[in-house]
């Protein structure tokens, strides 16, 4: 899934991501000691210096080096905590009123299945790096306009990006119809029955193929977001650096030892989907008593449940229970098992509490010294932020306006791939430099502009005497400065400096490039076509007023029907500093 999927709102920064996970397991052997003693030197130096400078504390007795064994981070008596689990998660699996979250049912058929495992895929994908609450109604208008995967498949990227508008991380959606799309194609329009398949859907990693695969169809695979891998943490009292590859290792196992401690019901189709059945993992009970058995019958400390039950209940857990912050352990049904909660509960060294101090061989080679202040809040080791870069972006919303106070705006449409994929804009200019002066700024509008339509604009002069404009000609009548906006990215703090570019003249909005090998179209030509695009080429299918002019790359927009367009946030932020300059 991605970061912290609940933590925070679509504008915040990524922390853990399905791809950071998986890129961090295919890291080489040599590249990934070497980044581990980087990462241990810097953390002891950092953890070192913390408790030098602390008041009121006292050197060495600050840090824990690590005299704790390996085995520590082993996940023991499964089957227990999976009882615990599915205990607490039975009492609250409701109060959140998520849609998506429904209880099991082996009564369904694999059609059926299907459909959750499209619904859940659905959820998990909004999730990511953003918030229950926030998901929820964008959900409900998801599955109205798109109830099945088929729906889903037959929609258009403008279709989508407009249902996703205001969530963030737009490539979520272009995903997700992409994924769709790969469904019908390759898996006769039913959604993979295993996390493996899962796995080959564009955007779907490690964890979200879990999540998916174990809630629909109960196979028995681990899921590890940033709420779990929190959890997992504190509860084996892991303390080192958190995307490395053996910290992700030992989480990973440490996930799956509790979600196979659940022995799931006798079920043909989580079977199918390569999910043990009771037959299988309890060869005590004889076949022909297998449908009368109850959990008296069966082998004592078996936990008899739902393998996705397991693990939405340890999303849920770490998502309001072992929170980042104000952690509430009394309500938790694992704190008598948390090793973190344990430490926490005393100051004392290992020795002093009478443990024995085990042989080197069976230290632990993993974890960073611990301080011992911070209680279970020192899980899991804060990872270094990477400093988001800074870039400017020269953004000129182009305004073209009858002599009849028709206002017209020209939006572009991104590139398919890459930051904001496929979602309109203003004509901008990326990258220029934070000292670039108001003549620079006019002439990169120009240039923009020149790219972008068939008709030639004479460039604005502020000082020189003018002509009359005519219905045959375009002109620059005014720029004007908006400020700069503010738009912060996951990687990227972007700063927006805004103008306002007016155009006037002619009958119709300047036509916009086709085709720049084609030689320019005559006067006439270009007011024939501007005309017929204007009044035949609208969407018929949308009242929104827009003018297609050209290719879907391109296109002049009334003043109307701006906001309702399939504009990004920033964007928003931009058309509101221009308005400012009307009011």
């Amino acid at each position: 899934m991605a970061k912290k999927r609940r933590a925070g709102s679509a504008s915040e920064y990524e922390e853990f991501t399905d791809s950071s996970y998986d890129e961090a397991a295919a890291c080489s052997t040599t590249t990934r000691h070497t980044v581990k003693r980087q990462k241990r030197a810097t953390s002891t130096r950092k953890t070192r210096q913390h408790a030098t400078e602390s008041p009121g504390v006292e050197g060495p007795r600050e840090l824990d080096q690590c005299s704790h064994k390996r085995t520590l981070h082993e996940v023991t008596h499964a089957s227990q905590i999976c009882e615990q689990l599915l205990s607490w998660y039975s009492g609250i699996s409701e109060t959140r009123g998520m849609p998506w979250r429904k209880a099991h049912n082996p009564a369904l058929g694999e059609a059926e299945r299907s459909q959750r495992a499209y619904e859940v895929w659905v959820s998990e994908i909004m999730l990511q790096q953003t918030q229950v609450a926030t998901v929820i109604p964008y959900y409900n208008r998801w599955m109205e306009k798109f109830p099945t995967v088929g729906d889903l498949a037959a929609a258009s990227i403008d279709e989508v990006n407009s249902l996703w508008k205001g969530l963030g991380y737009y490539s979520r959606a272009s995903r997700l119809l992409a994924g769709a799309q790969k469904v019908m194609k390759d898996f006769d329009g039913r959604m993979p029955k295993n996390a493996s398949a899962m796995e080959t859907l564009p955007g779907i990693g490690r964890y979200s193929a879990g999540a998916i695969c174990s809630i629909s169809y109960g196979e028995c695979v681990p899921v590890l977001d940033g709420n779990v891998h929190r959890l997992l943490s504190r509860f084996l009292a892991l303390h080192a650096p958190p995307k490395a590859k053996p910290t992700l290792d030992i989480l990973w196992s440490a996930a799956e030892a509790i979600v196979k401690g659940v022995k799931p019901t006798r079920d043909p189709i989580i079977a199918d989907a390569g999910g043990p059945t009771l037959p299988s993992v309890l060869p005590s009970v004889q076949a022909d008593k297998l449908e009368s058995a109850t959990p008296a019958d069966l082998v004592p400390h078996v936990a008899i449940g739902y393998a996705g039950d397991v693990n939405q209940a340890l999303i849920e857990l770490g998502s309001t229970v072992c929170k980042v912050r104000d952690p509430d352990c009394g309500r938790c049904p694992l704190r008598d098992r948390c090793a973190g909660f344990s430490r926490a509960q005393s100051s004392k060294e290992p020795e002093e509490m009478g443990a024995a101090v085990p042989d080197i061989e069976e230290l632990c080679s993993i974890c960073e010294p611990v301080p011992h202040a911070g209680g279970v809040l020192v899980y899991p080791m804060k990872a270094d932020r990477k400093k988001a870069r800074e870039e400017m972006d020269l953004v000129s919303v182009a305004e073209w306006r009858s002599r009849s106070g028709e206002r017209w705006f020209l939006l572009v449409k991104r590139p398919a791939k890459g930051l904001l994929a496929g979602l309109l804009e203003f004509p901008t200019k990326e990258n220029v430099t934070p000292k670039i002066s108001s003549t620079a700024c006019t002439s990169q509008a120009k240039a923009c502009l020149a790219t972008l339509l068939v008709d030639e604009i004479a460039p604005f002069t502020a000082k020189a005497p003018r002509k009359p404009i005519d219905d045959n000609s375009y002109r620059i009548s005014a720029v004007e400065p908006a400020g700069d906006v503010l738009h912060v990215f996951s990687h990227i703090r972007k700063t927006y400096k805004v103008q306002w570019v007016l155009i006037e003249g002619g009958m119709t909005p300047p036509a916009i490039r086709t085709d720049s090998s084609k030689p320019p179209p005559s006067a006439k030509e270009r007011r024939r076509s501007t005309k017929v695009r204007t009044s035949e080429l609208r969407d018929e299918d949308d009242d929104s007023e827009t003018a297609k002019l050209g290719p879907p790359s391109a296109a002049w927009v009334q003043i109307d029907n701006i906001r309702h367009s399939n504009i990004t946030t920033g964007v928003q932020k931009i058309w509101d500093s221009v308005e400012k300059l009307w009011a």
